[in-house]
């Protein structure tokens, strides 16, 4: 509320638009003031004034101009206009600047947008982290890009609605490895042509092109691979849930020849005796890969894991579907 004696003002939205209410005590003389005023009109249903609230309607009203371009309005659903204004409230209110300002507006309204109907203030931490999900999977966000929503939404959750144990449930984008310290497209490259062996091929080209853990995959039961769905389920560590993940063509295809080269019995990797795979096996493969191309960089296994922010959602039990049931489609 914004007061301007014998006036007070205060922004909301009515049919669907952007508004700015006109309060003031009963009194003729005040009623002809407003009444003089061009584009104001009285809501019976209210039982007051009002002026559409635009750049120009603020000056003349002696309002502070806000860093919210009313034209804004028309991409996000009304449920969300009150969420928005008290966004950039905030931002206004902790002295954010400039570019700061118009990426974190612009990334609350991408979500906004999304969202359709359906509140921002009902989003929960396992639907916002659907949310980023859907961001890095979907949207094909990059690390800076997420760090930069991450931020955005925090704030609006933190200052707004002063939920602050949400995002402590919310992973960070990981930061990326040393050059030194991962491989590169070419190193793999020269990896895969040293490869003769379809048992170490596959094992590397999961790590690799599936981003699965050396961990995770020595537990795979043979009964977890499903060839005719082109499915496997990689089993969770430490209590996370297990997660689908599909087969492209060309790791199928090596899958269908190391089954009938190698026909384990009970895991998809086994050792000596039909035992599980052991890690350090796993391990040592990659080492003499990499020694047979000639790679001299002191990398280990997870070297060859690409690192992604999907991969971390899913390890932190993250459902992709919960925030793709709550866009309005």
């Amino acid at each position: 509320m914004v007061k301007s004696n014998p006036f007070e003002f205060r922004l909301d939205t009515y049919k669907s638009e952007p508004i700015i209410w006109i309060e003031f005590e009963k009194d003729a003389a005040l009623q002809r003031q407003i009444e003089k005023i061009k584009l104001a009109k009285f809501s019976k249903s209210a039982g007051k004034w009002y002026v559409p609230d635009t750049k120009a309607m603020r000056a003349k009203l002696g309002l502070q101009i806000s860093e919210l371009d009313t034209k804004i309005f028309e991409k996000v659903h009304v449920n969300n206009h009150t969420a928005l204004r008290n966004f950039v409230k905030v931002l206004q209110l902790k002295g954010y600047k400039g570019n700061t300002v118009k990426v974190y507006k612009n990334e609350f309204v991408v979500l906004l947008e999304l969202l359709g109907s359906h509140p921002v203030d009902k989003l929960n931490a396992e639907k916002l982290k659907s949310y980023f999900y859907y961001c890095t999977a979907v949207l094909k966000c990059s690390e800076n890009h997420l760090h930069n929503k991450i931020n955005a939404l925090r704030l609006y959750f933190d200052q707004v609605l002063e939920k602050r144990k949400i995002f402590q449930e919310i992973p960070r984008p990981k930061k990326k490895l040393a050059k030194e310290k991962q491989l590169s497209h070419g190193d793999i490259d020269k990896i895969f042509e040293k490869s003769s062996n379809v048992k170490h091929d596959l094992v590397m080209r999961l790590c690799y092109e599936l981003g699965i853990k050396i961990s995770e995959l020595v537990g795979i039961k043979l009964k977890q691979v499903e060839l005719s769905k082109k499915k496997m389920l990689v089993p969770g560590l430490s209590g996370k849930p297990d997660r689908e993940q599909e087969l492209p063509n060309a790791i199928y295809k090596i899958i269908g020849q190391y089954l009938k080269e190698y026909a384990p019995k009970k895991y998809l990797f086994e050792g000596e005796g039909g035992k599980q795979y052991s890690v350090r096996s796993a391990q040592a493969v990659v080492k003499s890969l990499m020694g047979k191309a000639k790679i001299k960089k002191e990398v280990g296994v997870h070297g060859i894991r690409p690192k992604n922010y999907t991969e971390l959602l899913l390890e932190y039990g993250t459902d992709p579907n919960l925030f793709l049931d709550l866009m309005d489609r």
